[in-house]
């Protein structure tokens, strides 16, 4: 049977074997608690970087769409300003022909009709420019504004994609170190 004196030199040599135990699961703690800090930081860093992220993209979203109005607007008053002078020499040159047309009808109808030819083809010839401009400088730049709207937008939502899978494997690694935690404070009892 135990004595007194032995179970506290028992107690006392458990204890001393138990020391390193209880040190060594407190530098685990420690480091655990450094690691759920330094977690901690790099979560709030990233949700830091991706609203900037996002507030850069709204902006640059922004300045694009205000770039994309004015050269529409610039391209709208060039083209009006260049139908209204094709417009005031149309007006011109008709007049000038209906002048010589009365004075010298007989004489000059088939000079009008080289004169209208050549206006008309004068006329298709701007309008071809015109379509030109827009199928080959105003199309293409529009399609460029939409492709890299687009993939500005497939990049946010990956992003947003990568984000949630990360709070979620962040949850599991709580609940696994929560669960650990547990064991070693039942080792610890």
């Amino acid at each position: 049977m135990l004595t007194k004196q032995d179970i506290t030199v028992l107690s006392e040599l458990l204890d001393q074997g138990l020391k390193p135990v209880r040190e060594d699961l407190n530098r685990l703690h420690k480091d655990f608690e450094g690691l759920n800090n330094k977690f901690n930081g790099l979560r709030q860093d990233m949700n830091e970087k991706i609203e900037g992220l996002r507030t850069e993209m709204y902006q640059l979203i922004g300045d694009l769409r205000e770039e994309m109005r004015t050269e529409i607007s610039r391209l709208d008053n060039k083209i009006d300003t260049k139908i209204d002078g094709l417009r005031e020499e149309m007006h011109f040159e008709i007049s000038g022909l209906r002048e010589e047309m009365h004075s010298e009808i007989r004489r000059l109808d088939d000079k009008i009709d080289n004169n209208i030819s050549s206006l008309r083809e004068e006329m298709h010839r701007g309008f071809d420019e015109i379509h030109t401009i827009l199928n080959t400088d105003i199309s293409p730049r529009l399609k460029t504004i939409e492709d890299c709207y687009l993939k500005t937008f497939e990049r946010y939502s990956e992003s947003v994609e990568r984000q949630k899978k990360m709070e979620e494997d962040i949850s599991v690694m709580k609940d696994v170190i929560q669960e650990h935690s547990v064991q070693l404070q039942k080792l610890c009892s």
